[in-house]
């Protein structure tokens, strides 16, 4: 059999991140696949398959960015089996998650505290395992994936998307406090064991993928085999990109919709639209025309592309620099590879 068991230990992976670092490649490549065949017991997340299971990493992504008590404490850890959870969005900027809900969250710096809090009892061994990549990248890719929810809550925000990581020529670093990886990772480690930290790098997937197998292989314990059979077949969310730029759809709801929407904020004309709605369904055995058209107008979006220039040769180095002594921290404090942060771009 593939995997290896753990006899009468409850060893919980939780895989925090970072967000565009092959999360959904690991997630819905790896994981899933390794459920499905009793190797390991995933309790999500996935966006390609439908399971409930793999719903919980998510609830208690929102719960902490809610500041809720978990709604989800259905959890059963497996002592045959390694658990494993995962949720990039445990390491999302917090500003992205506000702007989609459109009301203050919940820092997600510290979600370390909240995660420890929850799962102490449940599993004998916590193991945080978490993917870098140099921060340059890791944030405009993180833009590109983003820009659409920007762009529908400028209202919200006050300025334009692009100014997002840039305004008037200074990198908003208060915004993404997440990716001083160093710091994030510190208060991880106070809180499961600097020894329960397990690092890996987005550029060994792309560049060193084979390294990058036998290390993932070793914390969930599969061989490295399988593990390579599953992960080199998929690359999901692969962007692509055109000369200098990537180009971004963003569907956004019609002057009719955002009306209707007006509309049904009031409880009274909301109450008479629905019952033209029931009516048109109890009674009706033809097509009631006017409670069509609410339903389409309801649905009616239109289409437009936005181009997102890449950075600059300056900006990249402005946010190199911003990062820079914070990544040297990895070497000292977690005894990361010198020569392989400065090969990568990270110091």
């Amino acid at each position: 059999m593939p995997g290896c068991a753990f006899n009468m230990v409850k060893k919980l992976i939780i895989h925090i991140g970072y967000p565009k670092t092959a999360t959904t490649t690991i997630q819905d490549g790896l994981f899933v696949n390794l459920h499905n065949q009793g190797i390991i017991n995933y309790y999500g997340k996935s966006e390609y398959n439908n399971n409930d299971k793999f719903n919980y990493a998510r609830n208690i992504c929102n719960d902490m960015f809610l500041d809720d008590e978990f709604r989800d404490k259905g959890i059963i850890l497996s002592s045959d089996v390694v658990n494993v959870i995962s949720e990039e969005l445990l390491t999302l900027p917090s500003i992205f998650r506000e702007i989609q809900w459109r009301r203050k969250v919940a820092n997600s710096f510290n979600f370390h505290q909240r995660l420890q809090k929850h799962f102490m009892d449940k599993a004998d061994q916590i193991i945080i395992m978490v993917t870098l990549r140099k921060q340059q990248e890791a944030i405009y890719s993180l833009l590109v994936e983003q820009y659409p929810r920007l762009i529908k809550n400028e209202d919200y925000i006050g300025y334009k998307a692009q100014k997002i990581m840039f305004n008037n020529n200074q990198f908003n670093s208060d915004l993404f406090t997440i990716f001083y990886y160093n710091r994030v990772l510190q208060q991880y480690a106070c809180s499961f064991g600097k020894d329960n930290v397990k690092m890996f790098f987005f550029e060994d997937y792309q560049y060193n993928k084979n390294l990058f197998i036998q290390e993932l292989s070793k914390i969930i314990g599969v061989n490295s085999t399988t593990v390579e059979g599953l992960l080199k077949s998929v690359h999901y969310r692969e962007k692509k990109m055109s000369g200098h730029a990537y180009y971004k759809k963003v569907r956004k709801k019609t002057p009719a919709s955002h009306s209707l929407q007006l509309v049904l904020k009031n409880n009274f004309m909301k109450g008479l639209l629905m019952k033209t709605y029931a009516i048109r369904k109890k009674y009706y055995t033809v097509n009631n025309y006017f409670a069509e058209i609410v339903k389409k107008l309801q649905r009616k979006k239109s289409t437009r592309t936005y181009m997102i220039p890449k950075l600059t040769e300056a900006q990249k180095s402005v946010i190199f620099n911003e990062f820079r002594e914070d990544n040297m921290g990895l070497v000292n404090e977690f005894n990361i590879n010198e020569d392989k942060l400065r090969k990568y771009g990270y110091i």
